[in-house]
């Protein structure tokens, strides 16, 4: 009988999923946010006042200008958020349970490190029972180890590893824009407003006689501020978070080495340009864009030199 040869599939472009409720939950609330703040600036902020000052030149087009830079850079975060919670950490797979019963106790008898970064020759998983490769961790929500791991993100429901750390980097990035641009639209959509209502007093006079319209009015200005208090939050903690994530990366080292494992000048390499070179691409233009570049082969590299 003939041995039906199967197909060998590639793991590193299929779809990669982490089945956790918190996670899951955090990705859904997200998700449900950039809906609302798409809907609120563009029905709820901007097209009301593109209505009340169409003739005005310089009002229009300057609302048009920071309406269209908003849906750029929401869209660009949504790619990037989308693309590191689908994207597999790992560039290769490695199956778990690799090494027999036999071969993982012979190892560890021979006093090999297990689940550290300490510089040994040979590096093994006690969950995973697999050879590890050198900056290779073993991640407990995900149960498996991942390649150049930086974090596991609770956030993104997965870990940050080798292949989608640059979205998780571009989307801390491109969000300082887009909470920046929010808030200035809404400065500038709230000074508009007052201003028309101070020509047309007749308006708020109308409002005191309608209770069902004020009432109206009234959770309308609440919604809004709600949105910019948390929007304002969200950028605040978004810069600081994302100056130490370059600041890491600039210094070619990851949140696990850095802090937890407190690597602070070991394997480092102190060159700002090439560390960026190695997470986001030899060809500076696309940088900034979220695509599916993978890092070089440190073995391979090894080999070439």
């Amino acid at each position: 009988k003939k041995k039906k040869k199967k197909k060998k599939t590639n793991k590193h472009n299929m779809v990669y999923f982490v089945k956790d409720f918190t996670g899951l939950a955090l990705v859904f609330c997200y998700l449900f946010w950039s809906i609302w703040i798409f809907t609120c600036m563009n029905y709820l902020v901007v097209l009301p006042n593109l209505a009340k000052y169409k003739d005005n030149f310089f009002i229009y087009s300057s609302l048009i200008f920071l309406l269209s830079l908003f849906n750029i850079f929401l869209i660009l975060v949504v790619i990037c958020y989308i693309l590191g919670i689908f994207k597999n950490p790992n560039l290769h797979e490695h199956k778990q349970n690799s090494l027999s019963d036999k071969e993982f106790l012979r190892i560890l008898n021979e006093n090999a490190e297990i689940n550290c970064l300490k510089d040994t020759k040979i590096r093994i998983c006690k969950h995973c029972k697999i050879l590890k490769e050198k900056e290779q961790h073993h991640c407990h929500e995900c149960h498996k180890c991942v390649e150049e791991m930086d974090h596991h993100c609770g956030f993104f429901n997965n870990c940050i590893g080798r292949t989608n750390r640059k979205p998780f980097l571009l989307f801390l990035f491109y969000q300082n824009f887009l909470y920046s641009i929010l808030l200035i639209i809404g400065v500038f959509c709230t000074i508009l407003t007052v201003y028309y209502f101070y020509q047309n007093p007749s308006i708020l006079r109308n409002l005191d006689r309608m209770v069902s319209l004020r009432l109206y009015v009234c959770a309308y200005i609440a919604s809004l501020v709600v949105t910019y208090i948390v929007s304002l939050l969200i950028l605040s903690g978004n810069i600081w978070f994302c100056f130490l994530q370059f600041k890491l990366v600039l210094q070619g080292t990851t949140t696990l080495k850095y802090y937890v494992y407190k690597e602070h000048n070991k394997n480092i390499n102190n060159d700002p340009y090439l560390n960026l070179k190695k997470l986001l691409g030899d060809n500076i233009f696309v940088w900034f864009i979220p695509n599916y570049y993978i890092p070089p082969d440190k073995n391979k590299l090894d080999n070439k030199k």
